[in-house]
């Protein structure tokens, strides 16, 4: 079923066989999954008080079960060297198989956001970094990449990615991406 000759956008791969899985979380936030959760618990409330909340309490439990059900994950065929990010919306996944043999070399990057908070006594800013360790498959330039799963601590998230690496046969690699020559005469430019 795999070819070496399969472009990266291929949309003529058929399903394949799910070697490993990763869950990768809610698509919404949670503080937008509890007020959906809130919202389906109105909707039961209005259903059970009659005729009019039959009317409002439907697209309330709706929203709800659309909000809690809406997550994304990815999925690898080991034997087929394919790889797949999905979202999966009331059970059913969806998405595109993608051929990793353009995708030479993987990487764990570190996201995550920084919270500043500033103290009323002092002008010092307290940043707080949360950091997430995301491991990702990466093109030759390192300018194509797709998300396999995230990772809370960095040793898990090595263990974890030498692990995949070894099995679909890429490089471990740090993340480089190349930069073109405009991007850096730019860069030069605002240094003067």
């Amino acid at each position: 079923m795999a070819k070496k000759l399969d472009l990266l956008d291929s949309a003529d791969i058929d399903d394949c066989r799910v070697d490993l899985s990763f869950k990768n979380g809610f698509v919404f936030s949670q503080f937008l999954l509890f007020f959906v959760f809130i919202m389906g618990l109105l909707g039961i409330i209005a259903m059970m008080n009659g005729e009019l909340g039959y009317f409002f309490g439907l697209p309330l439990i709706l929203l709800a079960i659309f909000g809690l059900t809406y997550r994304h994950g990815t999925d690898i065929s080991v034997d087929n060297q394919y790889i797949r990010p999905y979202s999966r919306l009331f059970g059913v996944k969806t998405g595109k198989w993608i051929p990793t043999t353009l995708l030479v070399d993987m990487a764990i990057l570190k996201m995550g956001k920084t919270i500043g908070i500033q103290y009323e006594k002092t002008s010092e800013d307290q940043r707080n970094k949360k950091g997430v360790y995301d491991f990702y498959l990466l093109s030759t330039n390192h300018r194509k990449r797709v998300n396999i799963t995230s990772f809370s601590s960095m040793k898990k998230a090595y263990e974890e990615g030498q692990y995949i690496a070894d099995l679909l046969a890429k490089r471990f690699t740090t993340f480089q991406p190349v930069i073109s020559k405009a991007t850096r005469a730019k860069r030069y430019e605002r240094h003067y």
